[in-house]
Formats: structure tokens, C-alpha cells, sequence
């Protein structure tokens, strides 16, 4: 177990190339990634014009991640989600 300023390296069993790292004896999973434990996360975020018109290529795209089907995806890609998507 690392302590605290202390960086782990682990393989996956994903990809040869792919390396998990454990800062300060935290392991980066769904769970702690979301409730900010893990330390090293990077923030991402949609954002369209507001006056974009409900059939603009861009309206569409975040219409669509931000609906069921959308939200269903990022889970199913096993994508961290720190917090809902703001309607």
C-alpha cells in the first residue's frame, strides 16, 4: 500500500500498454473516481450554444448523451461519472 505522496503502478489484464495507478493507496474504480477519493480525475464537459436549434448537429449529439440511451452507453463503457448532466 503506497503512502501518502506515494504513486503504485499495476498492469491490467485489458491492454499490454494500459497501467492502473494508485495514488496515496487509493485505486482508481467507478466508485472513487465519483466521489472525488481519487485524486488524479480530469473534468470533461458538453457544452452547445444556447440558440442552437433543436436539429443542429450539436443539439442532437448532447440531446443524445445526456438521454437514457446516452447515459446507458457511458456506464456500459464503464466511464466514471462524477456528477448528473445539467438539463
Amino acid at each position: 500500500m503506497a503512502r501518502r505522496g506515494e504513486i503504485d503502478v499495476k498492469e491490467t489484464g485489458k491492454l499490454s500498454t494500459s497501467k492502473i495507478l494508485d495514488v496515496e493507496g487509493v485505486t482508481p474504480t467507478n466508485e472513487t473516481i465519483g466521489s472525488g477519493a481519487y485524486p488524479l480525475t480530469n473534468d470533461f464537459y458538453a457544452v452547445i450554444r444556447k440558440s442552437a436549434a433543436e436539429d443542429a448537429p450539436e443539439r442532437v449529439l448532447y440531446n443524445w448523451i445526456c438521454s437514457d440511451q446516452g447515459r446507458e452507453l457511458v456506464k456500459q463503457e464503464n466511464y466514471p461519472v462524477r456528477a448528473a448532466a445539467a438539463e
